[in-house]
């Protein structure tokens, strides 16, 4: 008897023993993977016993800090800032003293230099007799976070004065607008004022719509939303474009614009109309931020696999810490009140992104301030041999051509502003407001071209635009979107419904009058 219960007790030991050691392995695999986990989320935790100097700290602290930590004396300068040393050592008085716990953000220093932030979290330990005899905490690097958190308070920044921007140049062109349209509105105007002032709205017009039109362009680069019609082109053509469309402004300053381009073709493969749009804004800030009177540099050069075009100016110049910046959304150079310089910084920011979206890139140096300012923008060289530009078709003679024209706005005097604009040059209008009454006149009236508002009550101009298409005294109309809506997106909607062209508000009127035009000569060629 006594044998088998000796016999039983030692099977159960070994039983236990197995146990034991399957506990043991499971609790080393939990400590290992904690400390792993320490490591990655570069956290640790420490115990400072009062009765000796020496701070207990799991294996992770090591990491963060790239070395072994030395007495709290000796931290003072070498792992910590001064003001960081003080604010543990007073937070360790008050501990000691009162009890409690107690967390400060402090100023570091990794083994090899670079400076962090560490979340220090600290508590009072406390003995039989009720007093504080050890210390004990966590700690976390939090460098990243910090960062994170200064570049968003950055970027609130940067958006409220943007905000104030943007409030402060749609003021200004609305300015001479409502002026104009009240000057209008008097009698006895001479038509040499008249003509005028209807030059004046439409040039300050066309700058607001030119204001939106960049904020729509970022906003589909950054959303990578941009389609880039790509071909074969010839970059010089790209720089003679741009230098034309800054004529105005340059001569306007007094600027002496060189143009530099290379005897023989350098081609890239590039979207025409974005390429256009970089250099051309790259000038026009050379002649916005060059004094009266300055010489701007647009030159052209190649080396190896790539094309580059430097825009060079002796304006104003840039500070390095705005050299730094000068790609960022929304960033200028130091703003006065006056705003003279106007904009909204986001000229550059646009220009970074297209050119990337090209697979180039674009660099700023600058002297400093008053020494003027460079901006190189570097595209791959497309070295395959092109064709020539293929032969444009002779435009059909369209004059006398008189069309039906139907206009549907809800918007009153934007219809009466675009009927006024088409009726004048001879054609048939039919202004409608509402897309119900609009579709039943469609059907008599039998309109060769058909101007549509997307936003339309009772049924929006898809729909409109649907039923059109399906009717047949429409069906073969040409039906243009004009609308507010501007993305690609919606451009896509609106051919889905059936619309052969979309115009953004405010309309551009080479655009329409071209659509126009097109409209007359397919009459004329039928």
């Amino acid at each position: 008897v006594h044998v088998r219960e000796a016999a039983d007790v030692a099977a159960a030991m070994g039983d236990a023993a197995v146990l034991l050691a399957e506990r043991s392995r499971q609790l080393a695999t939990k400590e290992s993977a904690l400390r792993e986990t320490h490591m990655l989320a570069r956290f640790g935790t420490w115990h400072w016993s009062l009765d000796s100097e020496e701070i207990e700290v799991s294996d992770s602290v090591p990491h963060i800090f790239g070395r072994s930590l030395p007495p709290f004396a000796q931290q003072r300068g070498s792992v910590l800032g001064e003001e960081s040393w003080l604010q543990v050592q007073r937070l360790t008085g008050e501990l000691v003293r009162q009890g409690g716990s107690g967390k400060l953000q402090l100023h570091a220093f990794h083994a090899d230099g670079h400076r962090m932030w560490l979340d220090y979290r600290a508590e009072s330990v406390h003995g039989p007799d009720g007093r504080v005899v050890a210390l004990r905490g966590s700690m976390q690097d939090i460098t990243e976070r910090v960062r994170a958190e200064e570049a968003l308070r950055q970027a609130d920044q940067r958006k409220n004065e943007f905000l104030a921007m943007l409030a402060h140049e749609l003021r200004n062109p609305l300015a001479p607008i409502s002026s104009g349209a009240q000057l209008l509105g008097q009698d006895g105007l001479d038509p040499a004022r008249t003509k005028q002032i209807s030059a004046i709205i439409a040039r300050q017009a066309r700058h607001m719509a030119g204001l939106v039109d960049d904020l729509l362009d970022v906003s589909r680069v950054t959303r990578g939303l941009v389609v880039l019609a790509m071909e074969r082109i010839d970059i010089n053509a790209v720089v003679l474009d741009a230098a034309e469309q800054v004529q105005a402004l340059v001569h306007g300053k007094g600027h002496q614009l060189d143009v530099r381009l290379l005897p023989q073709p350098a081609y890239v493969q590039g979207d025409r109309k974005r390429l256009v749009q970089v250099v051309g804004n790259l000038l026009h800030n050379a002649a916005k931020f060059t004094d009266r009177g300055g010489q701007i540099a647009v030159t052209v050069s190649s080396a190896g696999e790539a094309v580059m075009v430097e825009v060079r100016d002796n304006g104003i110049g840039m500070l390095p810490a705005e050299l730094e910046r000068a790609f960022d959304m929304f960033v200028q150079g130091e703003r006065t009140p006056d705003r003279s310089l106007g904009g909204l910084g986001i000229g550059l920011a646009l220009v970074r992104s297209l050119v990337e979206l090209h697979g180039g890139s674009v660099h700023v140096s600058s002297a400093g301030q008053g020494m003027g300012t460079s901006f190189t923008v570097r595209l791959p060289h497309s070295v395959e041999r092109g064709a020539g530009p293929a032969d444009k078709p002779d435009a059909a003679t369209t004059q006398g051509t008189r069309l039906k024209v139907l206009v549907v706005d809800d918007n009153v005097d934007a219809a009466q502003m675009l009927a006024l604009y088409v009726g004048a040059q001879g054609h048939e209008l039919r202004v409608e407001h509402d897309s119900l009454e609009a579709l039943a006149q469609a059907a008599a009236f039998a309109p060769d071209l058909c101007l549509l508002d997307i936003g339309l009550p009772e049924m929006d101009g898809y729909e409109l635009a649907r039923r059109l298409r399906r009717h047949p005294a429409t069906a073969g109309a040409t039906l243009v979107a004009v609308t507010g809506y501007g993305q690609e997106q919606d451009r896509r909607n609106s051919a889905a419904a059936g619309f052969d062209h979309h115009l953004v508000k405010p309309v551009d009127i080479a655009s329409l009058d071209r659509i126009v035009a097109g409209v007359a000569g397919a009459r004329v060629s039928a």
